[in-house]
């Protein structure tokens, strides 16, 4: 089933209607998560019968003064509580996870976010899909880069990118993620050509590069990381992995673009704050706008920027 509540449109988050739900097959029968009026607290309502076997143990917490009550069951990991926690994005049938105000900023939070992403929906079926990578694929054209330069394609995951590279004749391609299950998915697809490119299932902020890269792609990884200290570290990554006169393409949601994406915040930019965040070794040459169509067509404004590395001064 396609997530039609994949990306949240850029609108007060606090004029939604306060509940989601979570599917009978994690173990929780039908239930749901509200809000509790005039408080910032998330909990559970549990308003059918449990259904699954492995049911075992009973929770009792308290936030707050509000009680709470579920059944830990072997399908569901963990369970966080507080006054000031919200739930992802629950959806469609799909649950994902809990993370604390102000984002995931801690890295294995991360991982199992995505990688939760990637063992419960195809390729297609999320809202950052595209059949043809076109405002990244003119981009990297206009960088003029060798086909052996090395390109590195960050958060790539299961996009579809990597195949046009390999089709236009680029070699030493790398696709870094966080996400393993997304990185299979596209290994699979990509059948025996798959040997021909680098996987790096990876943390960004953390990752050190084997070899350097003379272009560096991100599609929207960048405007995940709502922590400060996440994108100095992802620049710091950025200036290890890219050669001197390498070439950066950085795409983010637009400034009047969605405020939320698979259930995170996201930061959304123009040029002066991207070159403000990427800093003086960096010269922005193109911006590029896009409105890109969901799978269930609906629209998200993204700002595509192209970069180079500035030489050192002798």
């Amino acid at each position: 089933m396609v997530d039609e509540a994949e990306c949240e449109p850029a609108q007060d988050a606090d004029s939604k209607a306060d509940e989601v739900r979570i599917p009978a097959g994690f173990g929780f029968g039908d239930a749901a998560i509200s809000r509790c009026p005039g408080c910032a607290v998330w909990f559970f309502h549990i308003i059918a019968a449990f259904t699954e076997p492995q049911c075992s143990k009973k929770l009792q917490q308290t936030s707050q003064g509000h009680e709470r009550s579920l059944t830990k069951t072997a399908s569901y990991e963990r369970v966080v509580t507080g006054p000031s926690l919200r739930p992802g994005n629950v959806r469609a049938g799909h649950l994902q996870t809990w993370y604390p105000e102000g984002g995931l900023n801690d890295a294995m939070n991360r991982k199992d976010h995505w990688e939760q992403v990637y063992k419960t929906k195809a390729p297609d079926a999320v809202s950052w899909f595209q059949t043809r990578p076109t405002t990244s694929l003119k981009l990297i054209e206009a960088a003029r880069v060798d086909k052996d330069a090395g390109i590195i394609d960050v958060g790539g995951g299961a996009s579809v990118l990597v195949d046009f590279l390999l089709a236009d004749g680029f070699r030493k391609v790398a696709v870094l993620d966080l996400s393993a299950a997304a990185l299979e998915h596209a290994r699979r697809r990509l059948g025996k050509r798959a040997d021909s490119v680098e996987w790096l299932p990876a943390d960004v902020t953390t990752f050190q590069s084997p070899r350097g890269f003379g272009l560096w792609h991100d599609r929207a990884v960048f405007h995940f990381l709502t922590d400060k200290a996440d994108r100095q570290k992802y620049v710091e990554t950025l200036k290890r992995t890219l050669t001197p006169d390498g070439h950066v393409i950085i795409a983010t949601f637009a400034i009047d673009g969605p405020l939320k994406c698979s259930g995170l915040e996201v930061a959304r930019y123009d040029a002066p704050s991207l070159c403000t965040e990427l800093g003086a070794d960096f010269q922005l040459l193109e911006q590029l706008e896009e409105t890109h169509t969901t799978p269930w067509d609906t629209t998200q404004k993204f700002s595509y920027f192209r970069f180079h590395r500035r030489k050192r001064a002798a």
